[in-house]
C-alpha cells in the first residue's frame, strides 16, 4: 500500500492562496502554480470553488470512466493536508493556513482549559450528543480565524454555501441553483460551496459499494450541467480527502496498553493522539510497537513538531497543548477506537495512504469559446415550413464569420438536405445519422459505413408482411420499397426490390402496419444482428419507425471524429436537436440544447432547453453564447 505525506507546496492550502492573490488579498503561502497561471491576467466575473467531501482521486478513477466530465477536466492530483480529514482540510481551504497555523487538527480535539475532548464541528463531547459551551462553539472561541470569505468581502463579494446551518441547501440541485443565482449578480465575486457526499455514504458502505459509483455519477452529471450553464466563470472542483476501507482496533481490548492512557483519544482514528500517564511513556511506546508496528507509525510530540507534519508556518498558540504525548499515523487499513462505545465505520480517512492524501484539482473555464455549432435539421434548424428563419440564418452566418464551424447533422441524404437548407451555411453535413459525411468546401461525399445487400435481403424476407414501407437510403437517394410515392423529387425513387438500388446502403427506415411491432422487431434485430445499430425513431408528431444504421454509426461518433480532424474538442461544440436520434449527442460532452418542441426525453438529457424551431430558439442561444 503506497504511502505519502502531504506536500504543502502542492495542495489545498495553495489553492486557497491562489484565490486570495487573485482577489488582491493577503496570502500566507505560495499559490498553486497551475491555478495562479490560469488566473493571471484574467478577469473572471466569478471564481467558484466546489468541494465534494471524500471525493479522492483514486475513488474517481475507480468509479468514473476517463471520458466522464470530472476526469476529463482534471488538471492533476494535488495533496490534502495532514491529517487528511474534513475538519483540518476544509479549514485550510477556508483560511489559506496549514493545520498547525489554524489549529483545527481533526474531528475531535482536546481543550486544555475545559479538560474535555470535543467534536469540533458539532461542539459536543466526543462520541456523545452532549453540547458544550454556549452559542459560540469552543472551536470558534479558542481557534478563531479570518476566512477567505471575510477577506475577499472586504474588497469584492464572497458567498459560502453549506448543507447545514440556518441558510442550508438540501440537495445538489438547490446548491447549483444558488451558485447560478449568485453568479448572475453584478461585480467580481468568489463563491464557495461544500457538499457532504460521497463522504457520508462512504463511511456507511465503504469504497466498493455501487452506491458510491451512483453518487459519483450523480455528482459528475450535476457538476457538468452547472458548468455548462455558467458564464464568465472559472469553476474549481476539489475534495478535502479520499477514503480507504478500514478495520477497527478497539484499544480497550489491549488492557496493558489501555491502562497507560490518561484520557480518550483525539484528532482521528487514523491520526491518533495518545495522552499517557506520567512516567509511562517508554512502556507505552514498547507495547505500541509490539502490537501495532505493522499498521502505524508512532511519533512523539517533539518529532511531530520537528517534522512539521501539520504543515509549516507560525504555529497556533494552542497547537502544542492540543497534541498528545504520541501521535499514531495509519499506513495500512486499520484505525483506532477507544472502546466499544466509539464509532465503527466501514471506510475512513486521515492516514497517509495515496487513497486518502491525493485529491483531484479540476478546472472548467466557462469563458471558453465555442468553435463548432452542430444542428439537426428537421424540427430544429428548419421551422414547420421547412425553412431556416431569417434571424437564425443571420446568427449562424455571423458565427461563421468569426471562424466558427457550422455542421448540419441529419438523417437526410445529401440532395434532400440541400433542397431545404442554404448550402453556404455549412462547412460539413453529417448525413444518414452519421453514415455519410459531405465536405461542402471541396464538394466531396464520403461513406462512413454501410449495410450489406445480404442483410437487407434477409430483413425483407423476414418482416415483409409486417411493414408498409422500407426506405433503402444511400448517400444521395431514398429508394422506396412497397409504398410507391411517384414523387417529382429526383432523390425519391420507387423500387420493386433491393436489387434496383444502385448505391451502397447507408441506412434503412422500416415502417410497420402496427407500431407495437417497432419495439418488438428492434429487440429481435439487436440480438440477431449485433453488428447493426438498430433504434426506434420517434418524430415530434409521435409516430414511430425503425432505423437501421451500420454498427457504431450515429450522429455522435461521426461528429467526434470530425472534431478530431478539425482539432476541436467536443467540449468546444454546441449541438441543437429535438429527436431520439439526437440523444447520443445530448449525452456527450458537447453543450447540448433541446428545442422547445423537442420530445420530453430529449429535453431531460439536454444542458439547456430553448424556444421552438418556429421561434428562433437557435438564434436566442447563439446570441447569449457568442
Amino acid at each position: 500500500m503506497k504511502t505519502l505525506f502531504p506536500n504543502y507546496e502542492d495542495g489545498l492550502t495553495n489553492v486557497a492562496n491562489a484565490i486570495l492573490k487573485y482577489f488582491d488579498c493577503k496570502t500566507y503561502h505560495e499559490p498553486l502554480k497551475e491555478l495562479e497561471d490560469v488566473l493571471s491576467g484574467q478577469d473572471y466575473k466569478n471564481i467558484i470553488l466546489i468541494l465534494y467531501d471524500g471525493m479522492g482521486s483514486n475513488l474517481l478513477s475507480k468509479h468514473l470512466e476517463p471520458n466522464h466530465f470530472l476526469r476529463k477536466q482534471k488538471i492533476k492530483d494535488i495533496h490534502s493536508v495532514f491529517p487528511a480529514t474534513t475538519t483540518a482540510a476544509t479549514t485550510s481551504v477556508l483560511s489559506g493556513l496549514n493545520p498547525s497555523e489554524h489549529g483545527w487538527l481533526g474531528w475531535d480535539l482536546y481543550f486544555k482549559e475545559e479538560d474535555k475532548i470535543v467534536t469540533l464541528f458539532l461542539n459536543t463531547l466526543k462520541d456523545t450528543e452532549i453540547k458544550v459551551g454556549g452559542e459560540v462553539t469552543l472551536a470558534q472561541k479558542y481557534y478563531p480565524y479570518s476566512s477567505i470569505i471575510e477577506l475577499i468581502n472586504q474588497k469584492h463579494k464572497a458567498y459560502q454555501l453549506m448543507p447545514f446551518h440556518e441558510k442550508a441547501f438540501h440537495s445538489l440541485e438547490e446548491m447549483n441553483e444558488r451558485i447560478l443565482n449568485y453568479s448572475k449578480e453584478e461585480g467580481k465575486k468568489f463563491i464557495y460551496a461544500y457538499y457532504d457526499e460521497p463522504d457520508h455514504t462512504l463511511h456507511e458502505v465503504g469504497t466498493d459499494s455501487p452506491k458510491i459509483k451512483e453518487w459519483l455519477q450523480t455528482i459528475n452529471k450535476s457538476t457538468e450541467k452547472l458548468c455548462r450553464e455558467l458564464e464568465e466563470s472559472l469553476v474549481i472542483v476539489v475534495a478535502d480527502h479520499g477514503h480507504i476501507n478500514s478495520e477497527a482496533i478497539t484499544l480497550s481490548e489491549y488492557k496493558d496498553l489501555f491502562s497507560l492512557l490518561k484520557r480518550d483519544l483525539s484528532i482521528e482514528g487514523r491520526a491518533c493522539n495518545f495522552f499517557i500517564k506520567d512516567g509511562e511513556q517508554e512502556k507505552f511506546k514498547t507495547l505500541f510497537h509490539q502490537y501495532f508496528k505493522e499498521d502505524f507509525l508512532l511519533y512523539s510530540k517533539e518529532q511531530v513538531k520537528k517534522e512539521s507534519l501539520f504543515g509549516r508556518g507560525k504555529e497556533h498558540l494552542r497547537f502544542d497543548e492540543s497534541l498528545g504525548d504520541f501521535l499514531a499515523i495509519a499506513t495500512h487499513n486499520k484505525y483506532f477506537r477507544y472502546n466499544e462505545n466509539s464509532v465503527d465505520l466501514k471506510s475512513m480517512h486521515a492516514g497517509i495512504t495515496e487513497d486518502e492524501i491525493l485529491v483531484p484539482f479540476i478546472l472548467y473555464d466557462c469563458k471558453k469559446k465555442y468553435k463548432l455549432i452542430a444542428l439537426d435539421l428537421d424540427d430544429t434548424l428548419l421551422n414547420d415550413n421547412h425553412e431556416v428563419t431569417l434571424e437564425t440564418k443571420k446568427a449562424l452566418l455571423k458565427c461563421k464569420e468569426k471562424g466558427v464551424f457550422i455542421i448540419g447533422v441529419t438523417a437526410r441524404t445529401l440532395q434532400s438536405a440541400l433542397d431545404v437548407v442554404p448550402k453556404e451555411l455549412f462547412d460539413y453535413l453529417i448525413l444518414n445519422n452519421g453514415a455519410t459525411l459531405y465536405d461542402n468546401k471541396n464538394e466531396k461525399i464520403k461513406m462512413i459505413g454501410k449495410i450489406t445487400k445480404e442483410e437487407t435481403t434477409y430483413l425483407i424476407k423476414k418482416y415483409e408482411n409486417l411493414v408498409t414501407q422500407i426506405d433503402f437510403v444511400g448517400a444521395n437517394n431514398y429508394y422506396i420499397y412497397k409504398n410507391k410515392k411517384n414523387s417529382p423529387l429526383s432523390f425519391l425513387i420507387d423500387v420493386e426490390s433491393v436489387e434496383e438500388v444502385t448505391e451502397e446502403i447507408a441506412r434503412m427506415n422500416v415502417f410497420f402496419k402496427d407500431e407495437e411491432n417497432v419495439f418488438k422487431v428492434e429487440e429481435e434485430l439487436k440480438k440477431e444482428y449485433p453488428k447493426l445499430n438498430v433504434f426506434v425513431m420517434q418524430a415530434t408528431n409521435t409516430h414511430s419507425w425503425l432505423v437501421i444504421n451500420p454498427k457504431g454509426i450515429n450522429k455522435r461518433t461521426v461528429l467526434e471524429e470530425l472534431g478530431k480532424k478539425l482539432e476541436i474538442e467536443m467540449e468546444e461544440m454546441i449541438f441543437f436537436g429535438d429527436g431520439l436520434n439526437d440523444l447520443p449527442l445530448m449525452d456527450s460532452p458537447v453543450y447540448s440544447v433541446a428545442m422547445g418542441n423537442a420530445l420530453d426525453v430529449v429535453k431531460e438529457h439536454a444542458n439547456e432547453v430553448t424556444l421552438s424551431n418556429n421561434e428562433d430558439g437557435i438564434g436566442r442561444v447563439l446570441l447569449k453564447k457568442f
